[in-house]
């Protein structure tokens, strides 16, 4: 593989995809950086670009943080609320934000609140468990842009278990009939699990027997 990062016409680096520019080395103004990827034989050729703006004072820092079920996996089938937070500016600054979101097959997310607000909030039922997704919110000040990056994966539900019942056939009211459920997780295995035990009567109609935590 052949790497090489171009800023606008001039190549500045090759053969590593990582490339580190000291701050000395630059002056304030907007430049494109384009990498390059080329394999043998073909040549195949891929290449990416991103425009980078230099200013004379530091922008401001920027974390995305995750404000439903903050720290753990989230229910795709519940909304998910987003909190950009900025430090490095003056508290009074006048900010200016957008937000972006894709699956990483590419599929856009939509919003269920403005996109250039502080706060985010994307719907339930948006997401596909499982699959991973791209938050970007970049924000604008005085002093310069800051840019700030995530990758989240909304939660599984329960998968690998399997449940049996002891006897399969058996008289109402005289047998006793024993439910057994072993080996469910899920993508934080750290969770309480709750087994629910239903009676499925013919006309489609469901009564709920009991219900046990482990």
């Amino acid at each position: 593989k052949l790497h090489a990062c171009v800023q606008d016409t001039r190549v500045l680096y090759q053969n590593s995809p990582v490339l580190t520019i000291p701050g000395s080395a630059t002056v304030p103004g907007l430049f494109t950086y384009q990498l390059l990827v080329q394999k043998e034989p073909g040549p195949l050729e891929c290449n990416v670009s991103t425009i980078v703006e230099v200013v004379n004072s530091d922008p401001p820092t920027v974390v995305i943080e995750q404000k439903t079920n903050q720290g753990r996996s989230f229910a795709a089938h519940k909304k998910l609320r987003l909190q950009a937070v900025v430090t490095g500016v003056d508290k009074n600054a006048a900010l200016e934000y957008s937000w972006s979101i894709t699956s990483l097959d590419g599929k856009s997310i939509a919003f269920a609140s403005k996109k250039d607000s502080q706060y985010v909030v994307i719907a339930g039922d948006s997401f596909t468990p499982g699959v991973s997704y791209g938050v970007r919110v970049t924000v604008n000040s005085t002093t310069g842009m800051g840019l700030a990056e995530a990758t989240i994966t909304p939660a599984r539900p329960p998968f690998s278990g399997a449940c049996s019942v002891l006897p399969a056939s058996g008289m109402a009211i005289r047998d006793n009939f024993t439910l057994s459920c072993s080996g469910w997780t899920d993508d934080n295995p750290d969770d309480l699990f709750t087994y629910v035990t239903y009676a499925k009567h013919k006309n489609g109609r469901k009564t709920r027997l009991v219900s046990s935590t482990a």
